[in-house]
């Protein structure tokens, strides 16, 4: 089966988003399950497979990582534009596909449209042999808009100001103890990930491809109880789920991260394991099917 996807593997360039993430590796696995990417100048194709509604209307399948979430802020203008196509590219395609039981829901709720729900996943092996931690806390978001709010992480390094943070971002005032690293190409930030002690997510994730990243890496995970981190933690098991927007009960979560650092970094490790590409592709191959 030939399929034209958008954006194409070859036209991400240092893009560092998950979605970039998600396109590279759908190309790589895809090909093992029959699937034909071809390029995009393609005439003779299938299907078109289009991730975030970049084309509108103009798809087969829509791959949805979910909607700006826009009643939550004031939202800018291209923020409802972008939604308004993932919703047209959703209402013309034979078959949408969305990465978490939570970003269905809002499907099921608001358009009365049932996706099929496909997670995301890893090439673990990538992640394994680093022992050289340097045990800080970080958070890792490649923008600091709309719901990617960096001032919990440093509400919370406030709180612990003898452990250093690491931070793609950080407001001027920060305290000593942070130290951000701008976004950087995703090899380097890879490391970053691998080296660190715990991974603070308290951004509301459609999925959450950070979060797999550093678990497949050892590392525990503390974050609030929502969105798609509900799909990869397990609390008390791999890391802590903290109440949403409760900072006391992050500064818990973080305490028993430190204290139970290694069997909830190992736990993590192995539950990593079972989010491949392979099973993902698998199911997006599918989907494909179904839609021709």
């Amino acid at each position: 089966m030939k399929v034209k996807m958008l954006p194409h593997a070859t036209r991400l360039g240092q893009a560092t988003s998950g979605i970039a993430r998600v396109v590279e590796a759908y190309f790589k696995h895809l090909p093992a399950f029959g699937i034909e990417l071809v390029d995009n100048d393609a005439e003779t194709y299938d299907l078109k497979a289009v991730h975030a509604g970049m084309t509108g209307s103009d798809c087969d399948i829509c791959h949805s990582h979910g909607m700006y979430w826009t009643a939550d802020y004031d939202a800018p203008d291209w923020e409802y534009r972008t939604n308004a196509k993932v919703i047209q590219a959703s209402r013309s395609a034979k078959e949408v596909t969305v990465p978490s039981s939570w970003v269905a829901e809002t499907y099921q709720r608001d358009m009365h449209l049932s996706p099929t729900v496909i997670p995301h996943g890893i090439d673990w092996h990538e992640w394994q042999g680093v022992t050289d931690r340097s045990y800080y806390i970080l958070w890792n978001k490649n923008r600091q808009a709309d719901v990617c709010d960096v001032s919990p992480a440093i509400a919370l390094a406030r709180l612990f100001p003898d452990t250093p943070f690491v931070s793609t971002f950080a407001p001027d005032d920060a305290p000593s103890n942070v130290h951000a690293t701008d976004v950087v190409p995703h090899e380097k930030m890879k490391r970053i990930v691998q080296k660190a002690g715990v991974y603070l997510s308290t951004t509301k994730e459609t999925w959450g491809i950070g979060i797999l990243e550093a678990m497949a890496s050892g590392v525990p995970i503390v974050g609030y109880a929502h969105g798609g981190i509900l799909d990869l933690v397990e609390h008390g098991v791999n890391g802590y789920l903290a109440e949403p927007n409760n900072l006391e009960d992050l500064e818990r979560g973080l305490h028993y991260c430190q204290d139970h650092n290694r069997t909830l970094g190992q736990n993590g490790r192995i539950m990593a394991h079972d989010w491949t590409w392979e099973k993902a592709c698998e199911k997006v191959a599918e989907v494909y099917k179904r839609a021709l």
